[in-house]
């Protein structure tokens, strides 16, 4: 049987009930959140990049014949990918590399200063990191551009000769 809350019994609440009151607060909180965003990451761009992978693969679905000009896009499409992919994964550790910056930055200053200052003094990398993120940041940006493109043209190519396709696929 459980005890009456401490209110109820007119006393100050034990450790345990304390702690049980913090961790039911944070739990209420997560829920609060997964609610409104559900299982999409926080980061904008993250959340973005899953959501429009739904369209890129309806587009990108292959036949299971293949014909010449459809072949050229597959294989562009592909190329784009892996570029994108790699792209995004670089973008990630860039971020990373955001993230880290001051305390890496303020670990160099205090070996420097623990050596006697001598030398020059090592400047602060976040300002580098952070370009170098929105750098990489572009270039995935640009291309998932191009790559919406050409499963565009793809997709137009397959409407534009989709009877002769469906001919030649029962055929």
């Amino acid at each position: 049987m459980s005890r009456a809350p401490a209110w109820a019994r007119d006393e100050q609440p034990t450790l345990e009930e304390l702690s049980n009151a913090g961790m039911r607060e944070e739990v209420a909180a997560e829920r609060l959140h997964t609610r409104g965003v559900g299982h999409l990451p926080v980061d904008p761009a993250t959340a973005a990049f899953e959501l429009t992978e739904q369209t890129r693969a309806l587009r990108s679905t292959r036949p299971n014949r293949r014909w010449r000009a459809l072949d050229k896009f597959d294989q562009e499409i592909a190329r784009l990918e892996a570029k994108r992919q790699d792209a995004f994964a670089r973008l990630q550790e860039a971020e990373e590399a955001v993230r880290q910056a001051p305390e890496h930055d303020a670990q160099t200053l205090a070996k420097w200063i623990a050596g006697g200052e001598k030398n020059k003094r090592p400047t602060a990398s976040l300002y580098e990191r952070e370009r170098e993120r929105d750098a990489l940041r572009l270039l995935s940006e640009a291309v998932t551009i191009e790559l919406d493109q050409a499963l565009e043209c793809r997709q137009r190519h397959v409407q534009d000769n989709r009877t002769s396709m469906i001919k030649d696929a029962t055929d």
